[in-house]
């Protein structure tokens, strides 16, 4: 049985703000063009076409939801996709000081996993969403300091 027949309105697709690669220009938006750094980077880029594509000819709606550096409670320090947040966390109840590699100047953007429920909650509804790359994040960049 497809998803369809099931009587799924809409699927959502994790899609990464590593598409965007590093360029210089900010804040990162949805028209930007892709630069494709990393593999993992052109698997999420392939799922994002392939919502747009897919949306067009089989009529299910799909939405692409371009994740930030997501953090938040429950993270697993251990785990070796873990983000500086979770890092941070774990070396303050050790009591330890965090490391941070160079100045600590360098910034990305960091959304709580709360926002990101929420982002993705609303757009399993917004109408007009199908087939369409959303960026979840906050628009602001911070610093590890």
């Amino acid at each position: 049985m497809t998803a369809r027949d099931a009587g799924v309105k809409r699927l959502m697709f994790a899609a990464s703000s590593y598409g965007y690669g590093n360029r210089p220009v900010l804040p990162r938006v949805e028209t930007q063009e892709p630069r494709l750094l990393l593999p993992f980077a052109l698997t999420r880029f392939a799922g994002e076409l392939y919502c747009r594509i897919s949306t067009r000819v089989d009529g299910l709606e799909k939405v692409a939801l371009c994740y930030f550096n997501v953090f938040g409670p429950r993270q697993n320090p251990d785990s070796p996709y873990t983000g500086a947040f979770s890092l941070f966390f774990a070396a303050y109840h050790r009591g330890a000081v965090p490391r941070i590699c160079d100045d600590g100047e360098q910034s990305w953007h960091f959304v709580c996993v709360g926002n990101v429920v929420d982002a993705t909650l609303r757009a399993c509804t917004a109408p007009g969403t199908g087939g369409q790359l959303m960026n979840v994040g906050t628009g602001e960049r911070r610093t590890l300091n």
